[in-house]
């Protein structure tokens, strides 16, 4: 334990103000029909600096912030990701990936996620370690299909800044993932166990628990309860509770319609977005949608809009090469002032 204090200590000193544990309320759902599968998500978030990066194969990268036996790997896949980025003292700026996918159909995605329980992720000194927020990166790299994915958690210890949750500095999160055969997959470690739920009856995800998530939707009629399910909610009312019920609903009403497309993805993010009126998170966290994507998984097509440029813009990912020979990133804003089809800035 001293050991992982004095690491943990020394990370803290580095990094601290890149954490702020309950500061997001955002949402993502899957929807299926006619043979298509659309994954829909929102960031929100206090400000709206973000970039969309191409990754390539063969790139090296060590833990960011882990001072003892960080994990080091070589990326497999290239990938497209949505990054937050973050200014920290000393360091400059940060990017996260808050979701991505690769080229080879696999999608993951973190979200904060706050309790009962408290996130604890489990020790292990025999692993080398990383910080909860890299997760996305590492199975973007390092994973064609979920069950990769899931392998994957068992050969890294996650350091998410637990012991300093008391402080709003921790690094609360948890998981999803999907690929190109539909398969999905939801990850979370309450009370320091990894809890892995593989197609869930619902595929959604916001800022709890699925348990406590779930208990919420059942109270609710359509799911077992006798809650009536409003249509339109205020902003101030859209916890994150709230917004995995709408967004469980949302899902019924649009499958029952046959309607699993790109702008059918939207129009439930619409239902649960915060954008442009932001809300309190955590008791005393000002939010609002800084972006929302997309992703057609059959065709490998990701749309997106921002709080700065509410125009769609859309990366074919089919139309992409991935050359090892290049490591270098390809970035841009999240808000450039970009319309349309913009694969083309991203094409070697």
């Amino acid at each position: 334990m001293l050991k992982r204090f004095k690491k943990v200590f020394m990370c803290l000193l580095m990094g601290m103000s890149l954490v702020d544990t309950e500061a997001t309320a955002c949402s993502l759902a899957v929807l299926n029909g006619s043979g298509n599968m659309i994954i829909a998500r929102t960031m929100d978030w206090k400000t709206p600096a973000g970039d969309v990066v191409k990754h390539y194969p063969g790139t090296k990268r060590t833990a960011q912030l882990i001072l003892l036996n960080p994990y080091e790997w070589t990326a497999k896949y290239g990938s497209i990701s949505f990054n937050l980025v973050e200014d920290v003292p000393l360091l400059g700026a940060k990017s996260v990936p808050g979701c991505g996918l690769n080229e080879k159909g696999l999608y993951s995605a973190e979200l904060w996620v706050t309790g009962p329980p408290r996130v604890k992720y489990p020790l292990d000194d025999s692993k080398p370690w990383l910080t909860s927020a890299e997760v996305v990166q590492m199975l973007l790299d390092n994973c064609a299909n979920v069950d990769e994915a899931i392998d994957q958690f068992n050969k890294v210890s996650l350091e998410g800044f637990t012991l300093f949750n008391s402080l709003d500095m921790s690094l609360d999160l948890h998981y999803f993932v999907a690929d190109s055969s539909g398969k999905t997959a939801i990850l979370e470690y309450p009370n320091g166990i990894l809890n892995v739920k593989v197609s869930p009856s619902h595929n959604v995800m916001t800022n709890n628990f699925l348990n406590a998530s779930n208990a919420e939707l059942i109270k609710c009629k359509g799911f077992g309860g006798t809650r009536d399910i409003p249509k339109v909610i205020s902003f101030a009312g859209k916890t994150s509770l709230m917004r995995y019920v709408l967004a469980c609903d949302s899902i019924v009403r649009l499958q029952n319609l046959g309607q699993a497309t790109i702008d059918s993805g939207f129009m439930l993010l619409d239902r649960v977005s915060t954008l442009n009126s932001p809300v309190t998170a955590g008791g005393k966290h000002k939010i609002t949608t800084q972006w929302s994507v997309v992703y057609d998984m059959t065709n490998k097509v990701i749309t997106y809009t921002s709080s700065q440029n509410s125009n769609k813009r859309i990366i074919n990912m089919s139309e992409l090469t991935f050359p090892t020979q290049n490591t270098t990133e390809k970035r841009i804003s999240v808000q450039s002032a970009d319309v349309g089809n913009i694969t083309n800035i991203f094409s070697d």
